[in-house]
């Protein structure tokens, strides 16, 4: 994605996620470039995956890292961007990672 866009971007710089669910095998692959930790519910519990790289157009050949996560059943997870945690409010507090949670 990274040598795709890069040519395209000029000065701007872009974050980008992805989430790869094999459910025959019960594995799935997390990777982000400069995006929000993965939220995966399980069992009652949320875990935050960090798996993160540089923005898409930093590098010309980013080594991003990639998380594996064994599958079970009833596992829900939440991709998302930050902006839907970042933006200022008019009036009151943010609505920060805390509350998406």
């Amino acid at each position: 994605m990274n040598r795709i866009l890069s040519p395209q971007l000029g000065a701007r710089l872009v974050s980008a996620a992805y989430l790869w669910l094999d459910t025959e095998n019960r594995l799935g692959s997390y990777s982000a470039a400069g995006h929000p930790a993965l939220l995966h519910w399980r069992e009652g519990k949320l875990e935050r995956i960090e798996s993160n790289g540089v923005l898409l157009g930093v590098l010309p050949e980013p080594d991003n890292p990639v998380c594996d996560v064994d599958l079970k059943p009833g596992d829900r997870f939440l991709l998302y961007t930050d902006g839907v945690t970042e933006p200022e409010p008019t009036r009151g507090d943010p609505f920060g990672d805390t509350q998406l949670e």
